[in-house]
């Protein structure tokens, strides 16, 4: 009779992470089902109208599409300049918390060599954002032509 208290926590404590992996998985497909179904070719076209505009380098947008694309769970052939944060690449109400977004902190204070404040993160509303900041610190813009 002792085991029984211990057999009921254990399938409470079972059923509680089942429900937390059902939530965070349909939280994810969520976010994914926002960018879904984009053109491969109005994606490539987005980005090379992108390096053309801001005179970026196609190696740092290389460089920085895996990080945000880790960062946000979404795949890199799905993102584009123009995905913003708050709406495209954000987690669904109440699972913030867990957006990911420090790792992109990360890059970027490695990339800049300092800490960030939060007033320049907050700038950072967009991946197209995120690229040209971290242009400022590796030299990756290019003359406009």
């Amino acid at each position: 009779m002792e085991t029984l208290p211990g057999v009921i926590a254990a399938a409470l404590v079972c059923l509680f992470g089942l429900l937390l992996w059902r939530a965070q998985t349909r939280n994810a497909q969520s976010k994914k089902n926002r960018v879904a179904g984009r053109d491969p070719a109005e994606t490539a076209q987005a980005w090379a109208d992108y390096s053309r505009e801001f005179g970026i380098g196609e190696e740092l947008v290389s460089e920085v599409i895996p990080v945000v694309a880790s960062a946000t769970d979404i795949e890199p052939s799905e993102l584009r300049p123009t995905d913003r944060f708050e709406r495209e690449l954000a987690e669904e109400r109440g699972w913030q918390f867990d957006s990911g977004l420090n790792e992109i902190r990360w890059y970027l204070e490695k990339t800049a060599q300092r800490n960030l404040s939060d007033a320049e993160l907050a700038e950072l509303c967009t991946v197209g954002d995120v690229i040209r900041f971290a242009a400022r610190f590796r030299g990756g813009m290019t003359p406009a032509t």
